[in-house]
């Protein structure tokens, strides 16, 4: 009897330790899971932030070239607008010379009765 006692004793000690080292098992299997899903996770969110980060660069040299082209656009405009006005003041004093000679023309010919 104190044999079949010992028996059962070592038998729900050894039951308990197969326990123990299955749990232990257990736990190390979904901490290397886990470790892994981690990684993954943080693989992720590094490629998601490269590829934004690259959105972002691609974004911003877009719109530096747009600014530039718009500079540059904004700088022909002012240009043609002063030679616009430049043109037109040339137009003008070829207008008054014009004038100005019509005038003498007409006062050699006797037109004008000043």
């Amino acid at each position: 009897m104190l044999d079949d006692l010992r028996e059962q004793l070592a038998k729900a000690v050894q039951d308990k330790i197969d326990l123990r080292v299955d749990y232990e098992n257990r736990i190390n299997e979904f901490k290397v899971i886990h470790e892994r899903d981690v990684q993954l996770m943080r693989d992720q969110v590094a490629l998601h932030e490269k590829s934004y980060e690259s959105q972002t660069s691609k974004a911003s040299l877009t719109h530096i070239s747009h600014n530039q082209q718009v500079q540059k656009q904004v700088q022909s405009h002012k240009e043609l607008m002063n030679e616009k006005r430049n043109l037109e003041k040339q137009i003008e004093n070829k207008n008054k010379e014009i004038d100005a000679l019509n005038f003498k023309i007409q006062k050699m010919e006797g037109f004008n009765k000043r």
